[in-house]
């Protein structure tokens, strides 16, 4: 079993981003991918992200073998509590995605994580370490950790380890309710084993972030020296706890 945490469409063009995600997910055999749909720049008013978010749920009706929905929420906007509350309840989206708004650890992102807690759903949160060109709210493990301190009953997932492994997994080392995924192709694959030595298989989760770089991040993937049993909890286990509750819907099973 392949489930792929961490993939995209695009406002400005979504059917192509389709075409492109089940086409990959077809080929590899991706049984479950997670779809967020981003755009209108860095910072979108309420109405691009309800826009985002309508393309998600959209797909989620076109493809519902195959798709869940994160819910795209910009701490920013007024009525973002309403945001999330219409994706989960209303289009059973199964986690908020935080993209560059607001840097994850923000005192706006509390109530969406008190939220989370709540619906028993996780946050994906992008965080990137840059020596040059960081964006002004872009999240680094720092501000991964800062959450994941604050909500110890929160799950939440780092994505694209930070973009550097070394920063990011010092950072959330401790926080055990902070995973990661490797989404995007900015990593090696020893950055991979490094990640699994230092938080544990249980901790790492698999993301391409499509409709991009997915063959990259399969690659390592399957290349990268670890056991078959730590491959698993990459693969499928870690996503299944932390999206299903352990239980995989429609008796879908390895």
């Amino acid at each position: 079993m392949l489930i792929d945490v961490h993939a995209h469409l695009w406002l400005e063009r979504p059917e192509e981003a389709k075409k492109t995600v089940v086409r990959l997910c077809e080929y590899y055999k991706v049984d479950k991918v997670f779809i967020s749909t981003l755009g209108d720049g860095y910072y979108p008013d309420r109405d691009a992200v309800v826009r985002c978010n309508d393309i998600t749920a959209g797909f989620m009706r076109e493809r519902p073998d195959l798709v869940e929905g994160l819910a795209y929420i910009n701490p920013a906007n007024p009525g973002y509590m309403d945001e999330m509350k219409r994706c989960i309840e209303d289009y059973h989206m199964r986690g908020v995605k935080l993209w560059v708004a607001t840097f994850c650890d923000d005192g706006r992102v509390n109530d969406i994580a008190e939220q989370a807690i709540k619906y028993g759903v996780p946050i994906l949160a992008h965080t990137f370490y840059k020596s040059v060109g960081q964006l002004e709210f872009e999240s680094r493990g720092e501000h991964a950790a800062n959450l994941g301190a604050r909500y110890p009953e929160l799950n939440l997932i780092a994505a694209h380890i930070g973009a550097n492994v070394y920063h990011t997994v010092r950072s959330v080392k401790d926080y055990p309710n902070v995973c990661v995924d490797f989404s995007g192709s900015y990593f090696r694959r020893d950055d991979i084993e490094y990640t699994v030595k230092h938080l544990g298989a249980e901790r790492v989760l698999f993301g391409s972030d499509m409709p991009g770089v997915f063959e990259d991040c399969l690659g390592k993937a399957e290349s990268v020296g670890i056991s078959d049993a730590e491959r698993e909890y990459i693969y499928y286990k870690n996503a299944v706890r932390l999206f299903y509750g352990g239980i995989m819907p429609n008796a879908v099973t390895a």
